[in-house]
């Protein structure tokens, strides 16, 4: 009895023991396990950092961003962050694409978007689609640029990122202005200043209106390009941003140029080539004494365009931008042809031609010998173990090996029959569908053009029942006209004695029987009502007290039927017709400057 009292106090009290020491070795044990993990949250927040700054710096300084993007990259390898791995991806090709390293960016966007698809990124995937764009464009590749755009446009459209759906329709834009369609590119420029209204757009604002004023400046249109310059200026004056603000300046340059204004032009480089000097902005500064070296040469002042073009080779070989370089070379050669010195000239062109023969760039040119070395040696490495196979097995396994390189030429040769076919089915695929829109178009045509005869022939029919309905009102006048001037003569003959009264009761009769107003009414009402079928209906709902008598008044009215007409219709005096239309006016709550008439043929 008494281990049975004390059973249960020893399990409650062993169980609150055991939880009291795993709560205090939980607590011990606390401590060390921040301590372990604080490295991983101190790079996690390091990586949240650079991709923040990135996202509105990159575009800034791409070769000063190259740095801090080779960092995330590094960092989201060590600590497998694979969503940050492709954003750095992604910002790496952008940061290529803008430094004009386009080989390059190909090769590392083909990279990052095989990545961002094994990882069902999508937001990735429609980003790099969007920078390969950018590099088929630099390539004038417009089709594949085109198709890039369309893939990123959808992804993001789906995925609901106006940022990037403006970026696309940014890309849509440049493709039309190298296609010389700036009419186009401005109608996707407007569209991408629609979802540019937040703050954090404001930069795609006035990336789109300077992209508009370039439109305008390939039209010639030089106050519309001064007009959306201005803008794109105020946009970058907020943001701050001096480099887009003297790029701005230089367009003003090339407008003055254009315009004649040599002078303001030459201040307009110079205030660039000041900015771009200070600033250490190479690329502006290449292209800043490129442009005054331009000015003088169109002037004829050659002595000072070769001096400026030399400073732009200089900046140009220093980034280094080859392309900058190649454009110097052309126009340093035309400049020595000038002066008859044939020899510099030829020089300059060789070197010309040769770097637009062969610009590669270093990183593709190290990929290229890196796959080529890789591949060579795989290839030594076959054959080694070729060689050893052909010592150590018998002449079956080389027919084998002969076999096999048959049925391999075969499946080759096969594929590429299957794609030719395919490729031609394509072709009459999109020629069946050509013909289908055409087809549309001629069956869309008959029927607008069938509509157009069906409205015409009931146009017709409107108005041949019109013609029916005056033409019966017109007849019934004139019939009242004639039994009214009986009945005159026949009163007039009476009182003379010339009738008895038989002959003139019964020729009253008659006369009253022509004159009935209800069967001029029944006759008239249906073809009415065939012409003007609910305005009958709408009258009486808009005035429910309104008699019969007045509707038939409202109905002679719609047809146009003067008050002396209508009078003859109703066999009235003038009075009680004016009488009649004051009561139709006060049922109707007219106002005194409503015409009666005006408004019944609105009904």
């Amino acid at each position: 009895m008494s281990r049975s009292r004390y059973k249960y106090p020893f399990i409650i009290g062993t169980s609150v023991l055991i939880i009291i020491l795993l709560t205090g070795v939980y607590y011990f044990l606390q401590p060390a396990r921040i301590e372990e993990k604080s490295p991983d949250r101190v790079e996690n927040s390091s990586i949240n950092q650079l991709l923040k700054s990135l996202d509105s710096t990159y575009w800034v300084n791409p070769q000063k961003s190259l740095k801090s993007v080779n960092h995330l990259i590094n960092l989201s390898e060590k600590f497998h962050n694979n969503g940050a791995l492709a954003m750095g991806l992604y910002y790496k090709a952008a940061c290529y694409i803008m430094l004009e390293r386009y080989d390059s960016a190909f090769i590392l966007c083909h990279t990052a978007l095989r990545y961002a698809e094994d990882q069902k990124n999508e937001l990735i995937v429609g980003k790099m689609k969007t920078v390969l764009a950018n590099y088929y464009l630099a390539k004038n590749e417009f089709n594949d640029a085109n198709k890039c755009l369309l893939d990123a446009q959808v992804i993001f459209e789906r995925l609901g990122t106006k940022k990037d759906i403006a970026n696309a329709l940014n890309g849509f834009g440049l493709l039309y202005y190298d296609l010389r369609e700036p009419d186009k590119a401005i109608g996707y420029y407007r569209k991408v200043l629609s979802l540019s209204k937040e703050p954090d757009k404001k930069r795609q604002e006035s990336v789109a209106y300077l992209n508009i004023s370039n439109c305008y400046l390939n039209k010639q249109d030089y106050q519309r390009t001064l007009f959306y310059l201005n803008k794109a200026a105020l946009g970058f004056k907020e943001l701050h941003d001096s480099t887009f603000i003297m790029m701005c300046t230089m367009n003003r340059g090339i407008v003055s140029i254009a315009r004649g204004d040599k002078e303001q032009g030459l201040s307009y480089y110079f205030q660039v080539l000041d900015y771009s000097r200070r600033m250490q902005k190479k690329i502006l500064l290449g292209h800043t004494f490129f442009n005054i070296a331009n000015v003088y040469y169109d002037n004829n002042m050659l002595d000072s365009a070769q001096k400026y073009f030399y400073e732009s080779m200089i900046v140009y070989r220093s980034i280094p931008n080859r392309n900058g370089e190649k454009n110097v070379l052309q126009q340093l050669s035309k400049i020595e042809q000038s002066n008859n010195n044939w020899k510099q000239a030829y020089a300059y062109y060789d070197r010309y031609i040769s770097i637009k023969d062969s610009i590669l760039n270093a990183d593709l040119l190290k990929n290229i010998n890196d796959l080529q070395w890789k591949h060579d040696f795989q290839k030594k490495e076959n054959e080694t173990t070729e060689i050893r196979k052909q010592f150590e097995i018998k002449k079956r396994e080389t027919v084998i090996l002969v076999i096999s390189f048959t049925l391999i030429i075969l499946v080759v040769v096969l594929f590429g029959a299957l794609i030719r076919l395919a490729n031609k089915n394509l072709k009459k695929s999109d020629k069946l569908k050509e013909l289908q829109i055409i087809h549309l178009q001629e069956q869309m045509a008959a029927d607008e053009k069938i509509n157009n005869l069906e409205k015409l022939r009931l146009q017709t029919e409107i108005e041949a029942k019109n013609k029916e309905l005056t033409t019966s009102s017109l007849q019934l006048i004139n019939k009242n006209d004639i039994l009214v001037n009986i009945s005159g003569i026949a009163e007039s003959f009476y009182k003379k004695k010339a009738l008895n009264d038989d002959c003139y009761s019964r020729l009253k009769s008659i006369l009253k029987e022509n004159l009935d107003q209800e069967r001029d009414w029944e006759h008239f009402k249906p073809l009415f009502e065939d012409v003007h079928k609910d305005f009958f209906k709408n009258l009486k709902q808009t005035c429910p007290a309104i008699s019969e008598s007045e509707l038939r008044l409202c109905a002679y009215l719609k047809i146009n039927l003067q008050n002396k007409e209508i009078a003859k219709i109703l066999n009235v005096t003038p009075d009680s017709l004016k009488t009649l239309r004051s009561r139709i006016r006060k049922k109707l709550c007219l106002e005194k400057e409503v015409i009666l008439e005006d408004y019944i043929r609105g009904v």
